[in-house]
């Protein structure tokens, strides 16, 4: 089985609300919440770590606020291998109403130095081989630039490391460029990306191709309870899941990467792949926090969970 490093540069404390409507300049009352540490690539690993994956988590991780997460990693059997630095970890804030919209609030968090930058660099260029499979997300902390994305995925391809990139705005404009083997933006960050307003998978299609022409060897583009599409050597495919009750789309796309990862790890084919993540990411919008369901659960959003080929 291939090794797993999730690499999250930016981690977070998330604390989730769900409420009836959002009202801005007005008192707001919280339905239920709930509270846990985070960080896209931390997402991505404890759902890894729930379907059997033996997984390290790296990046950086403030030492005034590291308990939770310290607490989260034994709980969950990651490896800790994540570098502390001077600060706290950010907080965000992410408001769920009924209608499905979510706002978020995100707090700033600490501050890398370059040095420190370096040092994860090494470590990770280190740790990379064939057998290793690099899942890089998140966004950027302050200190750390665009293109460290775009170096750090060059650098791990050198010594014949997959890499699976999930970021957005400039970090995956210049990430893109480096040739990870997959990326999967949603709508939002590949409009970012192109520069044009991009609200269907149709639409999505011909900069996925473009993508996938300019050295990415899968692209996957989400979009929520559209599904999603993938180009790649294999073919063009696109997955629909079953309509459920959509709760919070928090995490959704964290766990469809999961969902990549782990059929790559188990060696299936794309489609076959693709079906999987986006059941296991249709099942995550119609339930609270991140984890995998029972098997039964997952089952049905599976049998649901349409794959066709374009």
């Amino acid at each position: 089985m291939q090794r797993v490093i999730a690499v999250t540069l930016n981690p977070a404390i998330d604390l989730t609300g769900n409420i009836d409507e959002l009202h801005p300049g007005e008192l707001n009352l919280v339905n239920d919440f709930s509270r846990h540490c985070a960080g896209k690539g931390i997402n991505v690993a404890r759902i890894l770590a729930d379907l059997g994956a033996d997984v390290t988590v790296t990046g950086f991780l403030g030492n005034n606020n590291q308990m939770g997460f310290e607490s989260l990693f034994e709980q969950k059997g990651l490896k800790d291998q994540f570098l502390r630095v001077d600060g706290r970890t950010r907080v965000n804030i992410k408001l769920a109403e009924s209608n499905t919209r979510t706002t978020e609030i995100n707090f700033p968090g600490f501050h890398v130095d370059t040095a420190i930058q370096q040092r994860l660099f090494d470590q990770l260029r280190h740790q990379a081989g064939p057998d290793s499979l690099f899942i890089l997300s998140g966004s950027l902390p302050q200190g750390v630039e665009p293109w460290f994305y775009a170096e750090l995925i060059r650098a791990l391809r050198a010594k014949g490391a997959t890499v699976y990139f999930d970021s957005s705005s400039a970090a995956l404009t210049e990430g893109v460029k480096a040739g990870p083997h997959l990326i999967k933006p949603n709508l939002k960050e590949l409009s970012h990306w192109c520069g044009k307003e991009i609200t269907t998978l149709e639409q999505a299609l011909p900069f996925a191709h473009q993508l996938h022409q300019n050295g990415v060897a899968q692209v996957v583009i989400s979009a929520s309870c559209q599904g999603a599409i993938t180009v790649s050597g294999q073919g063009v495919f696109r997955s629909t899941p079953p309509k459920v009750n959509v709760v919070s789309e928090v995490g959704a796309g964290d766990t469809l990467v999961a969902g990549l990862a782990w059929a790559a790890i188990k060696g299936w084919d794309i489609a076959q792949g693709l079906r999987f993540a986006t059941a296991l990411a249709s099942w995550t919008v119609s339930d609270h926090g991140v984890h995998v369901p029972s098997m039964e659960a997952l089952d049905y959003v599976l049998n649901n969970t349409q794959v066709e080929s374009l």
